[in-house]
């Protein structure tokens, strides 16, 4: 058990529940068929959402690598 209560199978299940949801949210079929999409920065607000998931999950892909022990124990071997 982890000092801040987490296991590190409780962990894993956040990790790929986040991911889950990030995918879920990047992808545009909640969009009611036959509107007219409402702007953000210039593109439809769809077009932001999706790209803004993926700046996450590649946030999440940077935090996952560099918090696993066993990717930082395979450098130390070198």
């Amino acid at each position: 058990m982890r000092a801040n209560g987490q296991t590190p199978q409780s962990r894993r299940i956040a990790v790929w529940l986040l991911y889950l949801a990030l995918f879920t949210l990047s992808i545009p079929w909640y969009l009611p068929s036959g509107s007219v999409p409402t702007l953000w920065l210039g593109l439809p607000y769809w077009v932001v959402i999706s790209l803004a998931c993926c700046v996450l999950i590649a946030g999440l892909n940077v935090i996952v690598l560099y918090k696993s022990k066993s990717w930082l124990d395979d450098e130390d071997e070198s």
